[in-house]
């Protein structure tokens, strides 16, 4: 697998920068796949910390939420889909967009991917690595990246993409990133919890690639089922 042009551009996430907060860690399963993944449990706790930087702040106007710190349906959708079809990721080059708690990625790694992980918020990044270090002993490979300005230099044979599409101002900047952040051939496999704001842009995501599918999976977690629809495309 080529290495270049992603080294020199990847570092390892900071150590334990969670240590203040509680967290729960939860042994997931899916088909022969057994990951430990951490959450936050004091989401009103961040979410009050990022509003207590006053309205001028460019994290507030940017709505930076930290959505990063919870565990969603959407992210536990795809990891036992690929759990299910590991020939979707075993032995490719792999970019989880928007990783949030790292779950989707850690789990194609755990099938036999190099992975990339890559958010917009620095402590999205260094919870993926908080929960890569759960279940591996390797450093973890993670890039800052907004998809609103998507490198293409950073492309991959898979682009792994879970609930990202939780806001309509975000459409249309994924559907114009997904491209770029693909390599010819390859795949991108995105979830999304089946909102009806969505619907248009899923049908503009089916028509992006060359061949696409998609699936609806329902996820139990916490007591509560959840539709989620997954989307396959191939460039």
């Amino acid at each position: 697998m080529t290495r270049p042009p992603w080294d020199g551009v990847l570092s390892g996430a900071p150590g334990e920068p969670f240590r203040d907060y509680a967290t729960r860690v939860e042994r997931l399963a899916f088909a022969n796949l057994r990951l430990d993944i951490a959450h936050l449990t004091e989401f009103d706790r961040l979410y009050d910390e990022l509003v207590a930087r006053g309205e001028d702040h460019e994290d507030v106007r940017d709505e930076r939420i930290p959505y990063w710190s919870e565990l969603w349906p959407c992210a536990i959708a795809m990891a036992d889909h690929l759990a299910n079809e590991p020939g979707l990721v075993a032995g490719k080059q792999v970019l989880e967009l928007g990783c949030g708690a790292g779950l989707a990625g850690i789990a194609a790694s755990a099938l036999g991917a190099r992975v990339l992980f890559t958010d917009y918020l620095g402590d999205a990044l260094a919870f993926a690595g908080h929960n890569w270090r759960l279940n591996f002993r390797e450093t973890p490979e993670t890039c800052l990246l907004d998809w609103r300005e998507p490198d293409p230099e950073l492309a991959a044979e898979v682009v792994l993409a879970a609930d990202i599409a939780y806001e309509p101002r975000a459409f249309e900047p994924i559907l114009a990133a997904l491209p770029r952040l693909v390599k010819p051939g390859g795949q991108v496999l995105l979830s999304e919890e089946n909102r009806y704001f969505a619907r248009e842009f899923l049908d503009a995501l089916l028509s992006l690639g060359r061949d696409a599918s998609q699936e609806v999976a329902r996820v139990k977690y916490r007591g509560v089922t959840s539709r989620v629809n997954l989307v396959w495309i191939a460039f």
